[in-house]
This record gives C-alpha cells, structure tokens and sequence, in this order.
C-alpha cells in the first residue's frame, strides 16, 4: 500500500523532537499550520524554542511566534492554490466535435 507523506504519521518526525532544538527551513519541517502549531507547542512543552535559522526566527519571543503563524499559513496557501501557468505554456483547448453532412 503506498503512503502518502502528507498525512501519514512521522515516527522519525516524533522521535527527532526530542531532541531537535534548531531548524534550518521552516518548509521541511512541518505540512500545514496546524501541524506547525503541535510541534511548536510540543518543542515549547520540553522547556525549548523553535529557532529557524535562516529567517533569523525564534519562537521564544511574541514576535518570532507571529512570524511562524503567518509565514506557515502563507505556505500552506501556497500549497493549496492551483499552480500558476507560464505564459506560451497553456494546455491545449479540447477539440470540438463537427457534424459532416
């Protein structure tokens, strides 16, 4: 059966929190904003912050928490809007059907 990663549960995920204290890229550590908040909370819950480096981020502050909320629920966005097309790159129209008579 294959599993998607999106939803599955993510045992290496799990166990890395217990010890992570530093994250590089926010994109790669969690899928929606809701999933960002638990492990925020779970971090915070052993006495930790979540810092993510390169957006200079650290959620031991009010703001570093605001940024986290609002950056995780653009990405999110991102993630769930339809993809953009280039321009010359548009799908073909469907072809109509002729009557010959």
């Amino acid at each position: 059966m294959e599993q998607v990663s999106s939803v599955a549960q993510r045992a290496e995920l799990d166990r890395a929190l217990d010890f992570i204290r530093v994250v590089t890229k926010l994109d790669r550590l969690a899928r929606s904003v809701a999933d960002l908040c638990a492990i925020e909370k779970h971090i915070a819950g052993k006495g930790a912050a979540l810092r993510i480096n390169n957006m200079k981020m650290d959620t031991s502050t009010p703001t570093g928490k605001l940024m986290l909320n609002v950056l995780g629920s653009i990405a999110q966005f991102e993630i769930m809007r339809p993809p953009r097309r280039s321009p010359g790159r548009e799908p073909p129209l469907p072809r109509l059907a002729t009557l010959e008579g």
